[in-house]
């Protein structure tokens, strides 16, 4: 018997500790090499501008869209899906909704999920992660298996959350394959 989807172990999380000191170990010497040069710090200055000026936007922006979602969480996302007309499988919707929310976290909180939200243009999420990660995690999560994913009709045209739902939902089960 399946057990309720609150009761579904935490996702796996790399410790952001450790990918920071990975990167920090790998761009140390490039960094070090710039800086060297005058050049090389002009071109770090503009950088650090560049990308400071990027995480303050992208925060506010995400800051703004969770204004607007006041007094949402995931039952309000479950709720949003058709339970009798689509593949539905509530493991796979607190899946779906614990893979992306690291996606829409900003300092004190982080944005609720829509099955509408579309994830390139409203949540900033490249698909790349999406396909290289996100969908293994998820998968692995719930018990399904991505062998034939192209086969899903919903594969190849995931453009929100509810989609990446829906497809995961029409996946078979590793038990079933």
């Amino acid at each position: 018997m399946a057990t309720f989807s609150r009761w579904m172990s935490p996702p796996a999380r790399t410790s952001r500790i450790t990918s920071w000191f990975v990167f920090a170990v790998l761009i140390s010497p490039l960094l070090v090499g710039a800086a060297l040069t005058n050049g090389g710090k002009v071109v770090l200055g503009l950088l650090s501008v560049l990308w400071t000026t990027s995480v303050v936007t992208d925060n506010r922006r995400l800051r703004r869209l969770a204004g607007d979602r006041v007094g949402e969480d995931i039952g309000t996302f479950a709720r949003a899906f058709d339970r009798r007309r689509e593949p539905f499988d509530p493991r796979v919707v607190r899946a779906v909704w614990d893979a992306l929310q690291p996606y829409v976290a900003f300092g004190g909180g982080s944005v609720p999920l829509r099955p509408t939200d579309r994830i390139d243009e409203d949540l900033n999420i490249d698909a790349d992660d999406i396909d290289m990660g996100v969908l293994q995690e998820i998968a692995e999560r719930v018990g399904r298996t991505l062998e034939n994913v192209e086969a899903n009709s919903i594969y190849g045209h995931v453009a929100t959350v509810g989609d990446l739902v829906r497809l995961v939902s029409a996946q078979p089960s590793r038990a079933a394959a």
